[in-house]
């Protein structure tokens, strides 16, 4: 059932006949992690699980987090994870387990999750999944470093750096490291859309933890809505923009980006409307 799905959604059934969901999600992350605890000490259980364990759905991230944390020997066990999913098809593959892995392990040895860190940015197969496992455990200024330096690749798909764009991922990134990753991700093919959702959840971050915008944020915006060509019928990336030009168009600096954006006839009446007006707003940027 970790594998399958069907325990998280048999749990929920029974919780919310009490009116509880949160308690049954809970549950199902308990015992997947359980699970986990227990298959990483028999080894023929986990030999058996193995190839499931990187190609199946569910709760399998918790079971990761339970496989590292019993684990006597994690970069053995690692390096078998990552062996399979070498030898698995590169369309079935899924890594929410390497993820949970990470997580497990990072609490009690950080220092072999950030070697083995180093080496799945180079990885030829887990490179393409590399923004997708260093935000599993958080980024730190090494984490940052090593996203900067597997941009520099080239090799990494652009949608893969989207999960910087999940959740607060990029909360610990200084203002001026945010500038240059999504910057850098602005100019690959492809990454713009990318780069303004990253740039969008971490003002939509700051604001809603009521943290000022660090300066080069602002510049960063600026930037990016400077560059700008506006696909329309885009509700996300409408409601994104909008977040983006109301917290680094307003003031004096911004305002001339702003108004240039009520003339262009490639925007819609609406989308020119929200993101021009705010070039007539004198608004003090903090």
């Amino acid at each position: 059932m970790v594998l399958s799905g069907n325990m998280p959604g048999f749990l929920l059934f029974l919780d919310e006949c009490r009116g509880d969901t949160k308690a049954s999600m809970d549950r199902a992350e308990a015992v997947a992690r359980t699970l986990g605890g227990a298959v990483a000490g028999d080894e023929q259980a986990f030999g058996s699980l193995l190839p499931k364990l990187v190609t199946g759905h569910g709760q399998l991230r918790s079971f990761g987090m339970g496989l590292a944390e019993t684990a006597t020997d994690p970069k053995a066990m690692w390096d078998r994870l990552v062996s399979q999913l070498a030898e698995t098809g590169e369309g079935d593959r899924t890594v929410e387990v390497l993820r949970g892995f990470l997580g497990g392990l990072h609490g009690s040895s950080p220092e072999l999750v950030h070697a083995i860190l180093d080496e799945a940015y180079q990885d030829g197969v887990l490179g393409q999944w590399y923004p997708a496992l260093q935000t599993a455990v958080g980024i730190d200024k090494r984490g940052t470093d090593r996203l900067k330096r597997s941009l520099a690749l080239g090799s990494i798909p652009v949608r893969s750096f989207h999960y910087l764009a999940h959740g607060r991922a990029t909360d610990p990134i200084s203002g001026q490291d945010l500038k240059e990753l999504v910057l850098a991700i602005a100019e690959m093919p492809d990454g713009f859309d990318i780069a303004i959702q990253i740039q969008y959840m971490r003002l939509h971050s700051d604001s809603d933890q009521r943290r000022d915008h660090a300066p080069e944020c602002i510049d960063a915006g600026r930037e990016l809505m400077g560059s700008l060509v506006f696909k329309r019928n885009d509700a996300l990336q409408s409601y994104a923009l909008e977040v983006i030009a109301r917290a680094c168009l307003g003031g004096h600096d911004g305002a001339a980006i702003a108004q240039r954006f009520g003339k262009r006839e490639r925007f819609g009446k609406r989308d020119r409307s929200a993101i021009g007006n705010v070039g007539k707003q004198e608004t003090r940027l903090t």
